[in-house]
């Protein structure tokens, strides 16, 4: 089982609000088991994530996945140094843009973007065959990318 969630003192400053509001119950409850799953499994964080922990919680899904034996379907990366904005396909101007982290520690936007298109490259090469190659196929048209 995760235990990201328990210590709320060291999260994402907008994570750790919404988290301050719940009872442990409610948190068992939200639970997703991806333990129980046969799919393969794309985790995505990163050690400057301003927004909620990607990176600890990267980690402690796989460390729950690897201990119900489920480590041969997974691929964890956790980016460091990047912001929240790491998915996507790089493409995108607010991937590489600054972020202010309210807490400090503000992410690098050189580490944001190299993450944002390594993050890219393992999910293409995770799902070689779901026609995702560039942001015009996802948003239907270039000019919103």
């Amino acid at each position: 089982m995760t235990t990201c969630c328990q210590d709320v003192s060291r999260r994402g400053a907008v994570h750790r609000r919404s988290l301050a509001k719940l009872s442990n119950a409610d948190r068992q409850a939200a639970r997703i088991p991806l333990e129980n799953t046969g799919a393969r499994i794309l985790l995505l964080g990163a050690t400057r994530d301003h927004v909620w922990p990607s990176g600890d919680m990267t980690r402690d899904i796989a460390a729950t996945l690897r201990a119900a034996g489920k480590g041969e379907q997974l691929t964890a990366r956790v980016f460091q140094d990047a912001s929240h904005f790491i998915c996507g396909t790089g493409e995108e101007l607010q991937r590489i843009a600054p972020v202010v982290n309210p807490e400090g520690g503000n992410p690098s936007p050189e580490a944001t973007a190299r993450a944002a298109a390594q993050a890219w490259a393992e999910t293409n090469a995770s799902w070689p065959d779901s026609g995702l190659r560039d942001c015009a196929t996802i948003m239907g048209s270039s000019s919103r990318c």
